[in-house]
């Protein structure tokens, strides 16, 4: 899927338990990365990131079921910083919603150039990030079932 849609790394990140919606503090569920990707531990990235007030404004559009593109030429401050680290050039974000609840998101990074995304694009990935969503909440129930 990486290749299809031109990206160097995805990641998935749900929601946490707990049912607060007004922070997106990331539990990273899954991350892909190509092999011509930049070696960079996300998770360590976010968690040790001073981005939060930033990464909460630039992200709170998610929760209404709007995707976020982030490109690093057009950001600044502690948000252009964490891009940077990241080594992302352009990033296009899609929530997973659930029942029209936010329950997590996809991240897709192109780390080697700037991605405009088309309409097209954005509503296929929406479906795959309802359908991901989808198989991300039945895996919790499971595990909570055990």
């Amino acid at each position: 899927m990486g290749r299809t849609v031109r990206i160097d790394r995805l990641v998935i990140i749900e929601k946490p338990s707990g049912g607060d919606n007004t922070k997106l503090t990331p539990q990273i569920f899954f991350i892909w990365n190509s092999e011509d990707s930049p070696n960079v531990d996300v998770g360590a990235v976010i968690e040790k990131s001073r981005a939060r007030e930033a990464m909460e404004e630039w992200l709170r559009p998610l929760r209404q079921g709007e995707t976020v593109s982030i490109v690093r030429r057009l950001v600044t401050g502690t948000m252009h910083d964490l891009v940077t680290e990241l080594q992302i050039v352009s990033t296009l974000l899609v929530p997973m919603m659930l029942d029209g609840s936010y329950c997590g998101e996809l991240i897709f990074d192109d780390c080697r150039g700037e991605h405009e995304w088309t309409a097209v694009q954005i509503n296929i990935l929406k479906l795959l990030a309802d359908f991901i969503g989808m198989v991300v909440m039945r895996e919790r129930v499971r595990e909570e079932l055990r």
